[in-house]
């Protein structure tokens, strides 16, 4: 292919490549220091769990609003940077308030802001993706790179007293601003239907809600652990370091698989590779449930990077696809909102249960139980359209 055809698709490509960088940077600033500085005010597993499952629950109403308001209106970018914005703003406070009550209102209309920023942030992506070619897990591998720089420096900082963790809530939100910003750069929109995007549309794709509450089912463990984590590692005696790297680790561990995974996807297809996926998600929660000291909680967390990368990576094509035409910020706004939205809520109550009532090792015990069971189900269940389905270029 002459070079001249080939310059148009590096310019989308290097573009979502350094959007999807820089929007995990600034997630992995203060993502596995939020729940610690909350528990830290002497919030207990019960609570934490009330509180946290109010965050999805907001995102379970604003992801499919917003995913829709892009299709109608077609103008993903603005909306997306609006969304940064308010989130920049909304997210110092999580340093500043305290009490069950004040807290939890923080939550809401953060969540409500921030939730809907990942789905679109996707669907911009694989629009341009389109457009210019590529495949999606090559530009996604350098948001897993940031967010394991970001993580570990986070770690340093709060460990050596740079930053406190009100601060490094004020870091993350500084640097939101240009990733808000950056999302007006994209060449073209997430295209859509305009006046007649309707959700029911959505709805009514039977192949698409099949693979979506199969992914929700599945994925009710690695909720369950991306709330509580963070507090096990303290549990076991880890410090901000060890919070750090067991985000930071496991992300850097994403980067060779989202670069492998369409490899993988069309060596043995999209349906295995999920499985495959599944299946180490349920080995990672199983070694963690082993774990006497917090290096060796950080070392089964290892086993989360290839098994969100291959999912992730192999989901937002599959949904892309799946997705009604003109109606794809929708379908990606759903993903979230069923996996990491309603998903999330079930994970979160029955996760404070499970703590209260078996302890941190026997909740992870549980999950373990459960990843392996549901990817089973996934397995047998998978929707046809999943299992003839190729990855198409630049999905």
């Amino acid at each position: 292919m002459p070079a001249r055809d080939r310059a148009p698709a590096a310019g989308p490509r290097g573009l979502c490549a350094l959007y999807q960088g820089l929007f995990w940077t600034a997630a992995g600033v203060w993502w596995p220091f939020l729940f610690p500085l909350v528990a830290g005010r002497g919030v207990g597993f019960a609570r934490m769990g009330l509180l946290v499952a109010v965050w999805p629950a907001a995102a379970l109403l604003s992801q499919p609003l917003a995913g829709w308001l892009c299709d109608r209106s077609g103008r993903t970018r603005l909306v997306q940077c609006l969304l940064g914005l308010g989130s920049a703003a909304v997210l110092p406070l999580f340093g500043i308030v305290s009490g069950f009550v004040p807290e939890l209102a923080v939550v809401v209309v953060f969540a409500l802001l921030n939730a809907p920023s990942a789905p679109l942030a996707d669907a911009l992506t694989v629009a341009q993706l389109k457009i210019g070619g590529g495949d999606y897990g090559e530009v996604r591998l350098w948001g897993s790179a940031g967010f394991a720089v970001a993580g570990i420096a986070g770690g340093l900082a709060v460990h050596l007293h740079w930053l406190q963790p009100p601060g490094v809530l004020v870091a993350g939100a500084l640097l939101m601003l240009p990733v808000a910003l950056l999302a007006l750069a994209f060449p073209s929109d997430v295209r859509g239907l305009g006046q007649r995007a309707h959700l029911g549309a959505v709805l009514r794709a039977r192949p698409l809600l099949a693979l979506l509450g199969l992914f929700a089912l599945v994925l009710v463990p690695m909720n369950a652990h991306s709330t509580y984590f963070s507090l096990y590692v303290a549990h076991l005696g880890g410090g901000p370091v060890f919070q750090g790297a067991g985000w930071a680790l496991p992300a850097l561990v994403e980067v060779p698989f989202f670069l492998w995974g369409p490899r993988l996807q069309r060596r043995i297809g999209v349906r295995r590779t999920l499985i495959t996926a599944f299946a180490c998600q349920g080995l990672s929660l199983g070694s963690i449930a082993l774990a006497t000291g917090p290096a060796a909680a950080v070392a089964g967390a290892l086993l989360q990077g290839p098994a969100f990368a291959l999912f992730y990576g192999a989901a937002v094509p599959a949904v892309d696809r799946l997705s009604p035409p003109g109606l794809r910020a929708s379908g990606q706004a759903l993903l979230w909102a069923s996996c990491f939205g309603a998903g999330s809520v079930a994970a979160n109550v029955g996760a404070a249960l499970g703590a209260t009532a078996l302890g941190p090792a026997g909740l992870y015990r549980a999950m373990s139980g459960w990843s392996l069971a549901a990817t089973l189900i996934f397995a047998l269940a998978a929707p046809r359209a999943l299992q003839t389905d190729a990855p198409a270029a630049g999905a």
